[in-house]
């Protein structure tokens, strides 16, 4: 009779552990399906795990993961003409490519935390107490070094360390003897002259700046489960993931040329190269007159760089879209990739 009870007792025991363990391994898709806001939280962890490691896959050390993130984000992000930010969360700003230098740093601190690189926003303060700009600190050689993913600046010592906010407090000429600021020197007097007061506003530090905790991986169980599909099944995993998100996100959307454009950058933040450049080009010719048409050919011309490293298929879109869209927010920073693209 003791027996009896005993497996009673442990069959539905054994049951609910099962369904818990059961939706435990399903947490990934489960969330898919959950409220809007988890769902995106949920892209938005997987999204910047499949950036680190692809961006991170030929690195051979620390500081050459922290150079790749470093540069991704100055890639990645920009600062158009009469353009702002979309809505604070660190998908819109990969998917408009619009962000100032805040959301810049927030995007290279999120991926260095995807590698467990500890990395801080610190907010810069003039004399008055306004920031006027935004850096990163990472935690590199048991030092907190300074990165400026806008300006595309880091600073080093003679002996070869990387300088720190206190370092350059101390000896501000260290920015403007920079080998990209001494350049402007000869070729754009104006610029140099610009940037040699606004950082003299900075430097040496009138106050204390204000720092955010350092960003950390959050290793939950969700975390843990994500790494272990990701691992497992890699592409077909991820893929399938960004299918069934696309397709709960847009399904609401009516606007047909934002739908193209929001699925082509996905696909290229992904990247899944051939499925954006079929939205791109549906979006370019179906929807000319769309707002989000020269929009499309911008990072359709950054797909060719950055994906297919076709420098000529490049120039080629930045030159359609400077003649096609003349008042596009973009002009400037297409006629500068020519240039670099020129020089390159």
């Amino acid at each position: 009779m003791v027996n009896v009870n005993y497996r009673i007792v442990i069959r539905p025991l054994t049951i609910i552990v099962a369904i818990i363990f059961f939706l435990f391994c399903l947490s990934p898709f489960i969330s898919l399906l959950s409220s809007k806001k988890y769902r995106n939280r949920a892209y938005i962890d997987l999204t910047y795990r499949v950036i680190a490691n692809k961006e991170a896959r030929l690195a051979k050390s620390k500081e050459d993961i922290i150079l790749r993130f470093f540069d991704y984000a100055n890639r990645h992000i920009f600062v158009p003409e009469r353009s702002v930010p979309g809505e604070a969360n660190l998908l819109d700003y990969l998917v408009t490519g619009v962000g100032w230098c805040d959301h810049q740093a927030n995007v290279f601190n999120k991926l260095l935390s995807k590698k467990d690189i500890p990395a801080r926003y610190v907010y810069l303060k003039d004399k008055e107490g306004v920031s006027p700009h935004t850096v990163s600190e990472v935690y590199f050689n048991n030092r907190w070094v300074i990165f400026d993913p806008q300006d595309y600046l880091y600073f080093k010592l003679d002996d070869g360390n990387y300088a720190t906010l206190n370092d350059i407090s101390q000896r501000p000429q260290i920015i403007l003897s920079h080998v990209k600021l001494k350049s402007l020197e000869t070729t754009d007097k104006d610029a140099y002259e610009g940037s040699k007061v606004f950082w003299q506003r900075l430097f040496p530090l009138p106050m204390e700046p204000e720092r955010s905790a350092p960003w950390t991986e959050r290793n939950s169980i969700f975390t843990e489960i994500l790494d272990l599909y990701v691992t497992c099944f890699g592409k077909r995993f991820i893929n399938a993931y960004q299918d069934i998100y696309l397709r709960l996100t847009l399904a609401p959307i009516k606007q047909i040329d934002y739908r193209l454009f929001f699925a082509a950058r996905n696909y290229q933040i992904y990247y899944r190269r051939d499925l954006a450049i079929d939205r791109y080009m549906s979006l370019i010719k179906n929807y000319p007159e769309s707002k989000y048409s020269d929009d499309g050919l911008f990072f359709l011309a950054l797909l060719y760089i950055d994906i297919d490293h076709d420098y000529e298929m490049a120039k080629d879109t930045f030159h359609k879209l400077i003649v096609s869209y003349p008042g596009s927010e973009w002009l400037s920073i297409a006629r500068n990739k020519i240039k670099e693209l020129d020089k390159n």
